[in-house]
């Protein structure tokens, strides 16, 4: 899921944590060109969808960690 809520962070640029497991992970795709720190805000502007994605995916993470 982790994954999943970070891939529109990183279509929009978002650039992560060189020695971290998304930069490595999102590094190999061709369309990703991190540009600079994206914000959640940032990012529901550039898509307004990506508001509901984000709080679903975050609600199963928690239900999941919570168990």
């Amino acid at each position: 899921l982790g994954y999943a809520r970070n891939e529109m962070f990183a279509r929009a640029g978002h650039k992560f944590n060189e020695s971290g497991s998304y930069y490595k992970h999102f590094s190999q795709y061709s369309w990703y060109k991190p540009t600079g720190s994206i914000t959640t805000d940032a990012l529901v502007a550039k898509w307004s969808s990506t508001k509901g994605n984000i709080t679903t995916i975050k609600f199963l993470e928690k239900l999941i960690k919570e168990g």
